[in-house]
């Protein structure tokens, strides 16, 4: 008995318990940060972006070959670039804005406003980086363009964001399920290339195009929204919203993988059980002869018809004479 129930724990209970804890534990997806443990240097450094946005991570390093080519920078510790590579020119001071030696492979990242943190990790001999800048996509120069020159002070007045279109603070949407859409997306459909959602200041969606904003992947409440669309020309709109999430998600649908789960370890159990009343405690013979009783007592005693209820009367001879004298 015992044994016959560790057994069942161990085949029908354990993989229901895993499979559960599976089906309700979040899927937490996080960035990969920096895993080279260097012996080249490590700098970190602290920045304070003025206001949230796109921007373009430029590195101004100097190579001793194009082996030797590449630092990593590591930012708030979640995002990873090998900045440089075999691209980068030997012995002399470059800006250089894109990773693994593929100058089309920029290093973009998505700031919020406030501090963040970067960190410059040494991954061979005698590579230098003297400076580090942050420049809005759609940002220009004093010289009109926006590639640091000389020693970068070029870029030094330049505005932290160039923002176009309109601005603010929206009215609050309500927003019944799905998805929405702001009207800076649709009156860019064509000419976007890439969308992406700040919510409370936290980015929780990167699209390419023209993209809405999917609110099933928000609790329902109120939120800032800021939209960044990002336009063919290399430019940004932005619009700043507040939207109310109400997708009404019932009990029933919120823990409906639990409950299916749940229910096919309740029949589970229900046969397993079953099974063993039967086949281990023998009561597939009890039910046998409940059910030979059962039919023994429901048989009729035969009634005999008219035709064999009549029989011929019997008849007697008699077997001795009787005397002579008494006739």
């Amino acid at each position: 008995m015992v044994n016959i129930i560790k057994k069942f724990i161990v085949v029908v209970i354990a993989p229901l318990i895993i499979a559960i804890s599976f089906i309700l534990t979040p899927n937490i997806a996080s960035a990969a940060a920096c895993t080279n443990a260097s012996n080249y240097g490590v700098a970190t450094m602290t920045v304070n972006v003025p206001a949230a946005g796109d921007y373009r991570i430029w590195s101004r390093m100097k190579v001793p070959s194009s082996v030797a080519s590449s630092y990593q920078l590591e930012v708030d510790g979640n995002t990873c670039w090998q900045v440089g590579g075999t691209n980068v020119p030997v012995n002399t001071w470059t800006w250089v804005d894109w990773s693994s030696g593929n100058s089309a492979q920029k290093v973009n990242y998505i700031f919020t406003a406030g501090n963040h943190t970067l960190k410059l990790i040494g991954s061979s001999v005698n590579v230098q980086v003297d400076k580090v800048i942050l420049l809005g996509s759609g940002e220009l120069c004093s010289d009109k363009g926006t590639t640091p020159t000389g020693d970068g002070t070029n870029c030094a007045s330049a505005p932290a964001v160039t923002t176009t279109g309109s601005s603010g603070s929206g009215s609050i949407t309500p927003v019944v399920a799905g998805t929405t859409t702001p009207t800076i997306v649709t009156s860019n459909q064509a000419n976007a290339t890439q969308t992406s959602y700040l919510v409370d200041g936290k980015v929780v969606q990167t699209s390419n195009g023209a993209a809405a904003l999917d609110t099933t992947k928000l609790a329902d409440g109120t939120y800032n929204v800021q939209t960044v669309v990002k336009l063919k020309d290399g430019t940004e709109v932005t619009d700043n919203q507040t939207i109310t999430v109400k997708n009404h998600k019932t009990i029933f649908e919120k823990y409906r993988p639990a409950l299916i789960v749940m229910t096919v370890a309740v029949v589970l159990i229900g046969v397993a059980y079953a099974a063993w009343r039967l086949f281990y405690r023998g009561d597939i013979s009890i039910l046998s002869e409940k059910f030979k009783n059962l039919t023994s007592k429901n048989e009729q005693p035969k009634q005999n018809s008219p035709q064999e209820q009549y029989s011929e009367p019997e008849i007697v001879k008699p077997t001795e004479k009787l005397p002579e004298d008494k006739q």
